[in-house]
């Protein structure tokens, strides 16, 4: 699996429309019409996709070791 660098993660997220830059907790961040998409992550080398819960659900039982909900 080919690793994806923030610069391009984020640079196709401010390609949607209605997307702005954003901070949110300290970290760059793409919204979409004002709601958090994506976001820096404090573990290195990931970063946070704003999902629902349920949606959530199916990338972390098909793939735990790339998808993983840190402990709040």
């Amino acid at each position: 699996m080919k690793s994806l660098h923030w610069d391009a993660i984020m640079t196709f997220a401010l390609s949607l429309d209605g997307a702005e830059a954003f901070t949110q907790f300290g970290q760059p961040t793409a919204t979409v019409n004002r709601r958090p998409l994506i976001r820096a992550s404090r573990e290195n080398g990931s970063f946070a996709v704003h999902i629902g819960r349920d949606a959530k659900l199916v990338p972390m039982a098909s793939d735990p070791a790339t998808f993983w909900q840190t402990p709040h």
